[in-house]
C-alpha cells in the first residue's frame, strides 16, 4: 500500500467521523434510558454540533451552548409570556439572545 501525502488526514478525518457517530449514538442511547421520550432526536443533534477535533475543543462549545441554551429559554420564556408563541416573538427571542451574546462578547457560536 503506498501513502500518500494526505493520508494522515484522511485517517483523521476517519477517526473524526467515527468520534462524532459514536457521539451520536451513545447520546441517543443514554437520552432514551433517563427520559421517557423513545425518539430524542435533539440529543443526537446536539453531540455533532458539540464534537470538535479535540477534547478541549468539544467541552469549550459544549459549555458554550450549554449556556446559551439556558438563557435562551430564559429570554424565550420571558418573551413567550408577554407576547406568545408567534413570528414576532421568535424574532425577538433570537433578536435579543443575539444581541446579549455580542454585548458579552461570547463567541459566535
Amino acid at each position: 500500500m503506498k501513502l500518500h501525502y494526505d493520508t494522515p488526514m484522511r485517517f483523521g478525518m476517519i477517526l473524526q467521523t467515527v468520534k462524532t457517530t459514536l457521539a451520536a449514538a451513545m447520546s441517543w442511547e443514554v437520552a432514551t434510558q433517563f427520559t421517557s421520550n423513545n425518539y430524542p432526536y435533539f440529543a443526537p443533534l446536539a453531540a455533532v454540533l458539540t464534537v470538535q477535533i479535540t477534547v478541549a475543543d468539544s467541552l469549550e462549545k459544549a459549555m458554550q451552548r450549554t449556556v446559551g441554551i439556558i438563557l435562551g429559554v430564559a429570554v424565550s420564556l420571558l418573551i413567550g409570556h408577554w407576547f406568545g408563541i408567534e413570528t414576532l416573538s421568535i424574532f425577538l427571542v433570537i433578536l435579543l439572545g443575539m444581541m446579549i451574546s455580542n454585548a458579552l462578547r461570547l463567541s459566535n457560536q
